[in-house]
């Protein structure tokens, strides 16, 4: 005896799988990443618990807004300044505009249990007010301090 289930039963299963794959598509992405991700990561400034450093690579100083990766190292220990370990570090691709003190996070990266990272789209990237942004105004506002300096001193740029 066969069944034949109703028409909406379908479209429920249908609904489901997209669901489902949809979901999927948010999950973090492997990368081939590994620390240090490139020779283009300068200090923006640190103080005793934290460094805040940017990826210059490919960045073309003096167009706005900027595409960056900004990374946050944990230095509060002797330990922790001289490590290289990926876990004392959180990464975030930032689109920064400068000349309107705005920004938003678009990823994450972050590492597995062997150190190779996943990169995560954040959710709700809406542009803030650097005085509004989860990093902290003083964060962009060192940001954007270097990229000037960076920008009138190419020189002085890593890599």
């Amino acid at each position: 005896m066969i069944t034949t289930l109703p028409h909406s039963t379908h479209n429920y299963r249908a609904t489901a799988a997209l669901i489902l794959l949809m979901g999927a598509s948010c999950q973090p992405s492997k990368s081939d990443i590994s620390y240090p991700t490139s020779s283009g990561w300068v200090v923006v400034s640190e103080d005793n618990t934290r460094r805040i450093s940017v990826d210059t690579t490919g960045v073309k100083l003096g167009q706005s807004p900027l595409l960056l990766w900004v990374a946050i190292t944990d230095v509060s220990t002797t330990e922790k300044r001289a490590s290289t370990s990926p876990f004392f570090r959180y990464e975030t691709r930032q689109e920064v505009d400068c000349e309107k003190k705005l920004v938003r996070g678009l990823d994450i990266r972050s590492p597995d249990s062997t150190g190779h990272f996943y990169v995560t789209p954040v959710r709700g990237s809406s542009w803030f007010p650097f005085a509004n942004a989860k990093l902290g105004e003083a964060t962009f506002a060192s940001v954007c301090r270097k990229l000037a300096d960076l920008r009138a001193h190419p020189s002085r740029a890593a890599g």
